[in-house]
């Protein structure tokens, strides 16, 4: 008998709590009638069922049926409208341009404005996805990698072997075979190869994300793994890959996105 006045008052317990959390301005009302029903009944089983009877039967049992009643598959519905947990967040899709610092002086939007203006007379091109043409600032000192002149610049061009219009993203530095080729600023060489177009090229790594390529060497000074100061000889001049005559293709990277080697040098 004890046990079954444990288990009733359980039920009453938990019947007041659903609805004094659900319907709080009107939980006294409804408590005043189930302690008449207890009152009123010392066999505490039909004391339950006498309340069920009258929950079903009073415009209570509609409002919880309202506010807990959905069936199964209500409930299956509305889990599967919610999205499950993982154990890691989704990661967000990356942006198509890498953000880069803001420009620092009016020098660099008047640069900016020349190289837009120089791309213009190309209808119809339109500057790559991969390419900032604003000058951020470089958090570290840099020097010119090779004397010579500027032979073809960043940008679009009609291009020297196959004659079409393309976009060259480097700088071209005409020079004579084995000159010194020196390193842009303090680095870490990432890569020494060959490929079809590039010749024998390195690639450095620098801070804040920075990255540069020479291309068209014709040998190198430093192997990979190496960590180099600004102005180390790191290579020479040459003429291998795709190339009409000695030169260096020199390129300028943040975290994959291309900028003009021209606003710095």
């Amino acid at each position: 008998m004890e046990r079954l006045k444990i288990y009733a008052a359980c039920a009453v317990f938990l019947f007041l709590t659903a609805v004094k959390l659900l319907f709080p301005d009107t939980a006294a009302e409804l408590r005043t009638e189930v302690h008449s029903i207890i009152d009123h009944n010392d066999d505490y089983t039909e004391m339950v069922q006498t309340l069920g009877r009258s929950l079903a039967e009073s415009s209570w049992g509609n409002k919880l049926v309202a506010a807990l009643g959905m069936d199964r598959g209500e409930a299956k519905q509305e889990q599967e409208a919610v999205p499950a947990e993982t154990a890691e967040p989704v990661s967000e899709p990356e942006p198509e341009n890498t953000p880069l610092p803001t420009a620092v002086s009016p020098e660099t939007s008047s640069a900016e404005e020349a190289f837009l203006q120089q791309q213009a007379q190309f209808e119809g091109a339109v500057i790559p996805a991969n390419v900032r043409t604003d000058m951020p600032e470089l958090p570290f000192a840099y020097s010119l990698p090779v004397s010579g002149t500027e032979s073809s610049g960043f940008g679009y061009r009609v291009h020297p072997i196959d004659g079409e219009l393309s976009f060259h993203y480097g700088t071209d530095f005409a020079a004579d075979s084995g000159d010194d080729v020196t390193a842009f600023a303090d680095g870490y060489v990432y890569a020494a190869g060959t490929s079809e177009g590039y010749g024998n090229y390195l690639i450095l790594t620098h801070e804040g994300g920075f990255s540069t390529i020479y291309a068209h060497l014709s040998s190198f000074a430093v192997s990979e793994g190496e960590m180099v100061s600004r102005g180390q000889l790191i290579g020479a001049v040459g003429q291998t890959g795709k190339a009409t005559g000695p030169h260096l293709h020199f390129e300028l990277l943040c975290s994959d996105i291309y900028l003009n080697p021209e606003y710095y040098l």
